[in-house]
């Protein structure tokens, strides 16, 4: 998923003339070439109610927080922290989303976040289920250390009940292994 570029606003076009012809002054001036010319005028009218610069008629998730980097679909392009096996590292890779997040959840105060852990289904159940908690865990301690106020984030983790891809492959399975979010109150 890549990010857009944002179009704040739709424009329609109205042309007017400049002059009328009862409106030519009696100075001297040449009242003919001034009628030709026309003031081109762009008339704004915002389509994007949430800000984020995906049009209402396209946008997927409207209320988009204030300031969120979205995709496509409108929708807040924080959605994904993968993990390597077994791991609960956050990789460096993920400093532009967490700067996203960041900022997102600063500017919105209100906003508060479920933070979502889940694993491939390589190990046991009962271990996966508390590797789940442990990297969702990671992420809120990731925020914490940021700015973000601890009580705006709750952890649960799924372990492998939850996959968002087939658990036969090498590639299925790391997708699996990810936290997500889910907004829980604005």
């Amino acid at each position: 998923m890549g990010l857009i570029s944002k179009k704040l606003f739709s424009y329609s076009v109205v042309t007017k003339s400049l002059l009328s012809p009862r409106a030519c002054p009696t100075n001297g001036l040449d009242c003919g070439s001034l009628r030709d010319h026309n003031l081109t005028l762009f008339v704004i009218t915002s389509s994007d109610s949430d800000g984020d610069g995906v049009d209402n008629a396209n946008d997927k998730c409207e209320n988009t927080p204030a300031g969120a980097k979205v995709n496509s679909q409108g929708c807040w392009f924080y959605n994904s922290v993968d993990f390597s096996f077994d791991s609960t590292t956050i990789s460096e890779a993920y400093a532009p989303l967490f700067d996203n997040a960041i900022s997102t959840l600063k500017r919105n105060s209100g906003l508060n976040v479920q933070l979502e852990g889940h694993t491939d289904s390589t190990g046991p159940e009962a271990y996966n289920q508390g590797l789940s908690e442990r990297r969702a865990q990671a992420v809120k301690n990731h925020l914490i250390e940021n700015g973000i106020a601890a009580s705006r984030l709750t952890v649960k983790g799924f372990g492998e009940a939850d996959p968002i891809a087939s658990n036969d492959t090498a590639e299925g399975r790391a997708e699996n292994r990810r936290v997500g979010f889910s907004i829980t109150a604005r």
